[in-house]
């Protein structure tokens, strides 16, 4: 019997339109530099899962997927340091990912990687409900990811390989980030809810257009790694949605602390109403930048050199 063995996965971070998505813009995801550790320990022939921290309210279902998908022997799956749960940083894929490893380690029936990726998506609509697929998409290959529904509409202006109609894996330049977690929470079901009030009609329709363009033109800047013209349709994009009502008091001071220290860009990652701040700049800055957010009381997730 193999002994215990132990393998990194990243998390994700969406870098521009995570909310105008949902109405047909393009939104871009990126892998956590620092990678979350998953240890996994066969159990025999048990045909069992044992995992730890243990989701107890799904764990029934996960063994069902698994047990349908994948005919493995059993094992335990351990992560001593995941990422907080709420904070727009696919744990829920990040653990939907991990199982589905851990079960192809184990199982009886090979299966090519776009199999294995499907059922991994299965586990994350059963977390998620009706996922996106950027969050699976970015951990599964742990590279940057494009998304547009109904499909990929825009340029892409760097090399990339589409997935879906709807998905593309993208190899642009480095990008240098800090990413910190203000540690605030509020349901992504109320912030919706906001959105929608807020959002009708033509209203609706120019801010799509609005965030789009901000998202062609931010790749375009970064296919030529013209930072301070990433960081402006950033910044431009966080005052959006200080408008609509989705930043805080705190997400505003965290990024008005990164413009202060001389950071590109900053704005909030996700559903918004608290959640992570996402920021770009020269080493020294995001340097600084860390030492601020960590003094103001905020947790530092993940910096890139």
């Amino acid at each position: 019997m193999m002994g215990t063995e132990g393998f990194t996965l990243h998390g994700k971070v969406i870098l521009m339109g995570e909310h105008s998505v949902v109405f047909g813009a393009p939104a871009l995801a990126v892998p956590l530099p620092r990678g979350t550790d998953f240890f996994v320990t066969p159990l025999g022939k048990s045909n069992r899962i044992q995992l730890d921290p243990d989701p107890v309210s799904h764990h029934g279902a996960i063994e069902k997927i698994l047990a349908t998908e994948i005919s493995h022997e059993g094992f335990s799956l351990s992560c001593p340091r995941g990422l907080p749960a709420g904070a727009g940083l696919g744990m829920s894929a990040l653990l939907s990912v991990a199982l589905v490893r851990a079960a192809a380690r184990f199982s009886r029936v090979e299966k090519s990687e776009g199999e294995l990726h499907e059922i991994a998506r299965k586990l994350e609509t059963h977390f998620h409900g009706n996922p996106s697929g950027i969050d699976d998409t970015t951990v599964w290959y742990g590279v940057p990811v494009l998304l547009q529904k109904p499909r990929i509409a825009m340029a892409v202006p760097f090399p990339h390989t589409l997935l879906e109609p709807s998905l593309a894996l993208i190899r642009p330049p480095a990008l240098p980030l800090l990413v910190g977690d203000s540690m605030e929470r509020i349901a992504t079901r109320v912030m919706v809810e906001r959105l929608g009030k807020r959002l009708t009609g033509p209203g609706r329709a120019t801010f799509v257009e609005r965030m789009g363009a901000s998202i062609e033109r931010f790749c375009a800047a970064w296919g030529q790694e013209k930072y301070d013209a990433m960081g402006k349709e950033m910044n431009a994009a966080q005052e959006e949605y200080r408008a609509l009502g989705l930043s805080t008091e705190r997400i505003d001071a965290m990024v008005e602390t990164a413009r202060r220290v001389g950071a590109w860009g900053a704005k909030l990652s996700g559903s918004g109403g608290g959640g992570v701040v996402v920021a770009t700049g020269s080493p020294k800055a995001l340097s600084d930048l860390e030492s601020a957010w960590s003094s103001m009381g905020c947790d530092i997730i993940s910096s890139v050199d």
